[in-house]
């Protein structure tokens, strides 16, 4: 059994502490974003040979050249590498998600946490990746059945769009017979795509609370989650939907005003004996991008963790 979930209320909580929480979530999230470059920096430097990007100046290297180990190893190695970042941002989520919906507020200024809460959010994302490429997975395997092509026809053709983009990038003309050529697996990747479209909704909808409930409570809430949201579809997709067009709408807002403050800034750069102000411009920006960011990532946690609470005590 689950609590009626009221669409306005849970986006106003959610909007409210984005932008009145902001610091908290900077503070929640200072050294994971630390820990998450230096794992990017490692990771980068340990795959790739990275004077070869430099002997090459802007035409990129090839693949075997830039790369240390077989591709095989450094897909593994990639791999690796995004699991031990989200590893990190477990923590991260699991704080902000349990400030939400229990009101657990954690002092200090930096939290790096792998504790149980962190766990669970790091299990339960995994879980949910998994089921999103088994939709991705069941609905490519229809496609191709349905259309007669397979993998190979596939990354084929993948390979011919990306030449085709290199050689319109160099102005040259492409060949019609390649279009005819990749008509066929690129139609079954729409299919594809079309199939799970709503699959993918549907299972996204229903565990929409299922990391912030995992944080939350002593458990990987799994189906426990299925049950909160039963007979609660079409109010939890209701307030997604409308967080992702409010987040777009201000998204677009904020980047029509910073491309007005950057070309200001701009201009004052090349005029002489302004550079103070244009500097000044340029520190507004800084911190106008990193106040949005917070702003975002709360907002978006914040929804998750509220959609849980008020689903499970209706409060």
């Amino acid at each position: 059994m689950s609590y009626p979930l009221p669409v306005g209320p849970t986006l106003n909580e959610a909007f409210q502490f984005g932008f009145k929480r902001w610091w908290t979530v900077a503070r929640y999230g200072i050294a994971p974003f630390i820990g998450a470059g230096l794992i990017i920096m490692i990771a980068m430097m340990t795959i790739f040979r990275v004077e070869t990007f430099a002997e090459a100046g802007e035409a990129a290297p090839a693949l075997d050249d830039a790369l240390r180990f077989p591709v095989w190893a450094a897909v593994i190695a990639g791999v690796a590498a995004l699991l031990a970042l989200f590893v990190v941002f477990s923590g991260f989520m699991a704080s902000v998600y349990r400030l939400v919906a229990l009101g657990e507020d954690r002092p200090g200024l930096f939290h790096l946490r792998f504790d149980g809460p962190a766990v669970r959010v790091f299990w339960a994302f995994l879980i949910l990746t998994l089921i999103n490429y088994a939709i991705m997975g069941a609905a490519g395997l229809t496609s191709f059945l349905a259309t007669g092509q397979s993998l190979p026809q596939i990354f084929a053709a993948f390979r011919e769009f990306a030449s085709i983009m290199a050689a319109a990038e160099q102005g040259a003309e492409p060949d019609p017979a390649v279009f005819q050529a990749i008509a066929g697996p690129m139609g079954a990747i729409g299919l594809a795509m079309i199939l799970a479209l709503i699959p993918l909704i549907y299972a996204n909808v229903r565990l929409s609370p299922f990391m912030a409930a995992s944080a939350a409570e002593n458990r990987v809430l799994l189906l426990g989650t299925l049950s909160l949201t039963k007979g609660r579809v079409w109010s939890v997709f209701a307030v997604n939907l409308l967080m992702v067009l409010a987040i777009m709408l201000i998204g677009t807002i904020f980047q029509l005003t910073v491309g007005i403050f950057d070309l200001v800034r701009q201009f004052f750069s090349g005029v002489g004996g302004f550079g103070v102000i244009a500097s000044a411009f340029g520190v507004i920006v800084f911190a106008a991008t990193v106040f949005y960011q917070l702003f975002v990532y709360g907002v978006q946690f914040a929804l998750h963790a509220s959609i849980y609470r008020r689903l499970k005590t209706g409060a």
